[in-house]
């Protein structure tokens, strides 16, 4: 705690020396084999409506046309011996810039006229500023699925993010000379190759009591065309596996843009989904090599009251913000009580009966449809409670409307197609028991997705529309998946690691 709150108190007197209003802007651009899309880059630089700048290209040592396009559109350009990353290239634009503002812009990268314009009146207004960085467009140049998704992503996210930052983003991102040099600029020793050397940069600059703004009206094309593998190699290997290291290294988690609450929480829950597909493959004995003795009942049992307890929490604690915030939903959460505690005391009453714990009923034809009698009566008494609810549900958006009366609908039809099959063949009530435990658990944790992440999906289905979101989804979901997994196996390496060298200390 005093750490931070020292923190805080180096950040309010900080000073930084006073800068012109009319200051030289050196325009940074690293670049790698970029002949594709540098002069397009370059172009737009040009068009600014800020004159007093200068443009240095460093080529990180590239195989294609792109030196001789940069000394085509008279910049200064700095040839590298051998390929050192981004950034090792921006290290050394900065080393031979003389202006006082260093503007790094990625070499796929289009500003716009009033880019350079922006940077400038946000120093100037915001003195205690030590670097500030933008955000994409929402309007990417690949047309494909997966730029699109890509780019439009990191546009939500920034744009919906705190303009107070303890991250930095070199794509289209300005730094003062002075704070740049007092923290050493950007890391070559572990950062290579692309990857969040920028990241890391930003964590220095805020540890060192400057001021990072993120503002929203900073906004540049991005020309990159994104295809399935290229972006998954780059989320995980480039982004995920480095970013996991470091948050261990540093043990300080970052705060905002993807580090939110809701994305952590996603996180879990794309956890829970894979939990409970595994929980499902050996409930149903798909893995026969594996046992299924008293240990695996108990697992089972322990398994379900997890999944059902962290989801419950999550889900209410999420219903309750939205309510008190005043969004949506003003007797949804009654509603949703009931169906839980519907659905819960069906479950309990029928096992109760299905385990005979009412010995003095005879195990006959009779008992057989008392079972099943009872299971569809308190089935659908609960489902009727919510039908009755349904039409005082009334939210902002018709969306939200016709999601409920959906997830009433599927539901529903679940309840009756399992207990149809059960009264029709020799499924078995035990399988009913487990298969409507799994499905609740399922939109208990789909539910939980879609809410915590309603505004970015909001943000898709009203640019880009309904199919859209739906891969949306998908992908979103696969993107939590494989950052929280890549984050616990990172970390469970690095424990191992430590437990190794205590060891071998000992």
């Amino acid at each position: 705690m005093f750490m931070v709150l020292n923190i805080f108190a180096v950040r309010l007197f900080i000073s930084i020396p006073p800068m012109k209003k009319n200051p030289l802007v050196s325009v940074i651009i690293p670049s790698y084999n970029s002949s594709q899309h540098l002069f397009q880059c370059l172009d737009a630089i040009k068009s600014s409506d800020y004159t007093n700048y200068e443009v240095i290209v460093v080529d990180d040592a590239s195989t294609d046309e792109s030196p001789r396009i940069a000394c085509q559109s008279g910049v200064r350009v700095i040839q590298r011996d051998r390929q050192s990353g981004p950034g090792a290239a921006r290290n050394d634009g900065a080393q031979h810039a003389r202006g006082s503002i260093y503007f790094f812009v990625d070499s796929d990268v289009v500003i716009k006229p009033d880019s350079i314009s922006c940077v400038i009146s946000n120093f100037l207004n915001n003195p205690h500023v030590g670097a500030l960085f933008g955000s994409y467009d929402n309007q990417p140049a690949a047309t494909n699925f997966c730029s699109q998704y890509k780019n439009l992503f990191h546009h939500f996210i920034h744009q919906t993010s705190h303009e107070d930052a303890n991250t930095f983003w070199a794509g289209c991102g300005a730094i003062r000379k002075e704070v740049f040099h007092e923290v050493g600029g950007f890391d070559i020793v572990h950062y290579t190759k692309p990857s969040i050397e920028d990241i890391e940069l930003g964590l220095r600059i805020s540890k060192n009591g400057y001021k990072i703004l993120l503002v929203k009206e900073l906004q540049v094309k991005h020309l990159k065309k994104w295809e399935l593998r290229s972006l998954l190699y780059t989320d995980i290997f480039c982004r995920a596996v480095p970013w996991a290291n470091l948050i261990i290294q540093s043990q300080e988690m970052p705060k905002g843009l993807n580090f939110q609450k809701s994305h952590l929480i996603s996180s879990l829950c794309a956890g829970l989904l894979v939990g409970l597909g595994i929980f499902c493959l050996l409930e149903y004995k798909l893995f026969s090599f594996i046992p299924m003795g008293p240990l695996y009942y108990y697992i089972k049992l322990s398994g379900i009251a997890i999944f059902l307890s962290l989801n419950l929490v999550v889900f209410y604690m999420r219903m309750f913000r939205l309510l008190d915030k005043g969004r949506h939903l003003k007797y949804l959460l009654p509603t949703l009580f009931l169906i839980v505690f519907g659905f819960a005391l069906t479950i309990g009453i029928f096992s109760f009966f299905n385990l005979k714990f009412l010995a003095f009923v005879p195990n006959t034809a009779f008992y057989y449809y008392l079972k099943f009698g009872i299971l569809i009566v308190f089935l659908f008494s609960s489902f009727i409670i919510f039908y009755l609810k349904i039409p005082t549900v009334k939210t902002k958006s018709w969306q939200w409307n016709v999601m409920i009366r959906c997830l009433f609908v599927v539901t529903a039809s679940v309840v009756v197609t399992l207990s149809l099959i059960a009264f029709r063949s020799n499924f078995g009530y035990n399988s009913i028991l487990s298969l409507a435990v799994l499905y609740f658990t399922f939109i208990l944790i789909a539910t939980n997705i879609l809410l915590l992440n309603s505004r970015l999906y909001w943000f898709f289905f009203n640019l880009k529309g309904l199919k859209f979101l739906l891969l949306v989804i998908f992908f979103n979901v696969i993107y939590y998946l494989y950052s929280g997994g890549t984050f616990v196996i990172c970390w469970t390496i690095q424990f191992g690691k430590k437990l190794l060298a205590e060891q071998k200390g000992n």
